[in-house]
């Protein structure tokens, strides 16, 4: 692997900015963390559900590698991105493109009884499995009332690891599997829910903050 060029080094504080600003993908007036608890906690890897149904094992294997890279150049442990550094934005040298990495995030899914699912960084948290670590999150609690994860949590023991990515319907085991069983958004938004957006609508834009959420606007 190539050598490793901090380019930022964001705060807690920074961070848990990016969060109250982040946006629905369906509707971008919708802030679900707007006034959310924000925190940084350190767990177990069987303290959350997955919401992915997959994984790719070359990703596993980079995350890996570049863990043992940021330990080694930087003495940054990307398992555990602390109070001083809350995100990292970085590129590998020889390499124009930029990538923002944050601790993985935990969200608590009140439509799901209180459980806290993975929304982001389940690469890391199977490494942290294999490596036999625990892991540094950002734990989000009072989220936005009425903005639901996208999918139902699953067990670890569903998560596949391919090598490639899945067709959409195989990638999550998603909320609302049908148009006429999406909820009624009318109280707080004017987008009109189709086949084309109802998937994703949930989804939490978090492109400003990580890497990984990167989603294209057409995807359904």
């Amino acid at each position: 692997m190539n050598s490793i060029i901090v380019i930022k080094e964001r705060s807690w504080s920074q961070l848990k900015e990016l969060f109250r600003k982040a946006e629905l993908h369906g509707d971008n007036k919708v802030l679900p963390y707007k006034r959310a608890k924000i925190e940084s906690r350190v767990i177990e890897f069987n303290k959350v559900k997955p919401l992915s149904l997959y994984v790719l094992k070359q990703k596993i294997d980079f995350q890996e590698k570049l863990r043992e890279q940021f330990l080694k150049q930087k003495k940054i442990d990307t398992l555990d991105l602390n109070g001083k550094r809350g995100g990292l934005v970085f590129r590998l040298k020889g390499e124009k493109k930029e990538w923002k990495m944050a601790p993985p995030i935990v969200e608590i899914s009140k439509i799901d009884g209180g459980m806290p699912v993975l929304l982001d960084g389940q690469h890391r948290f199977l490494l942290a499995k294999k490596l036999g670590l625990s892991i540094r999150v950002v734990w989000i609690e009072k989220v936005l009332e009425d903005v639901p994860v996208i999918a139902k949590p699953v067990e670890w023991t569903r998560v596949k690891k391919l090598t490639r990515v899945p067709e959409v319907i195989k990638k999550r085991d998603f909320r609302y599997k049908r148009l006429k069983d999406f909820p009624d958004i009318s109280r707080f938004s004017k987008v009109k829910i189709t086949e084309k957006n109802r998937r994703y609508f949930f989804y939490r834009d978090l492109n400003k903050i990580t890497s990984s959420a990167v989603r294209r606007s057409d995807e359904n």
